[in-house]
């Protein structure tokens, strides 16, 4: 009996030592009390102008098909495929083939997206081309629809694709707007923090006024590790309608192993103070950035 009283007790034993080092791992990597300094843009080379995009410098795609302000629509995606930006009017020269030739589509002019952008490699333009979308011309059996559009860049050349639906039954195209964004399924490089994703995990609620803490989870989906080497830092903002919080912190790499692992997460703590607030809020706004890399936020009810 004490024997297997023994046994029993020895496998306790041995479970809880296998367990131990799993209850270790889930633990967030404390908090590190050590100011950091977010890093900012170039002034001097954002202030040199680039040079015009020109044919060789971008990529030309067609995005989707739908309807905007009762306009029948065709969206047409330029990016900058260079190493470096480049500039690009915001309503570029879009042509479209038909049976009469090369023909124009006039910009809008009410439209308030005409100044010229810079596009940082991999940034896309994404040009809405419109035509009205019901006449009397659609209820008979012939439609005038253009596949083939090209795009004149103002740096020089031009630019092709065929596959578009631009239906002109009604009228001619035109560019009702252009809107400047990130690349659109652009993946990150493997090994770098942009590779990362972040998730906040709070309290269920925070007091105005009063420290609290909460855990932030980075995750590293793709097959390389991600070095936290040089450590970067992160920004936390706290917002409510009667005050703000906010500081650059040192994220603790040292106590994360100084890398986030592949298909793996590293959980950190984090500690702020909730900025004051009115009898009439009902939650505080935090959002956190990590330096050259993911972001997270949510909103934490006030109690």
């Amino acid at each position: 009996m004490i024997s297997a009283l023994n046994s029993n007790a020895q496998r306790l034993a041995a479970a809880c030592a296998l367990l131990a080092p799993l209850a270790a791992a889930a633990a967030p990597v404390a908090w590190l009390d050590q100011p950091a300094t977010m890093p900012t843009p170039d002034t001097a080379a954002a202030a040199a102008p680039a040079a015009p995009c020109a044919q060789a410098d971008l990529a030309l795609t067609l995005g989707g098909q739908g309807a905007w302000h009762g306009q029948a629509t065709q969206e047409v995606l330029l990016r900058n495929r260079s190493g470096v930006r480049c500039a690009l009017s915001a309503l570029p020269a879009v042509e479209l083939q038909s049976t009469w030739g090369w023909q124009a589509a006039l910009a809008q002019p009410a439209d308030d997206g005409a100044a010229a952008v810079e596009l940082a490699p991999n940034e896309v333009l994404a040009v809405l081309l419109g035509t009205p979308g019901a006449c009397e011309a659609t209820l008979g059996p012939d439609r005038t629809v253009v596949q083939r559009l090209r795009v004149l860049p103002p740096g020089g050349g031009m630019l092709a694709v065929e596959g578009a639906h631009v239906d002109t039954t009604c009228g001619p195209a035109a560019v009702l707007r252009a809107d400047h964004h990130a690349a659109r399924n652009a993946r990150p490089a493997a090994g770098s923090t942009q590779a990362l994703t972040a998730q906040v995990s709070t309290p269920a609620a925070v007091a105005g006024g009063a420290p609290f803490s909460y855990v932030v989870t980075l995750r590293n989906p793709t097959d390389q590790a991600v070095a936290l080497s040089p450590c970067p830092g992160y920004e936390q903002v706290l917002n409510t309608h009667s005050g703000q919080q906010a500081a650059q912190m040192r994220l603790n790499c040292a106590g994360a192993g100084g890398s986030v692992p592949a298909h793996g997460e590293v959980q950190f703590e984090m500690r702020a103070r909730a900025p004051d607030s009115s009898a009439q809020e009902a939650g505080v706004k935090l959002s956190w950035r990590l330096a050259d890399g993911p972001s997270a936020g949510t909103v934490i009810p006030l109690r």
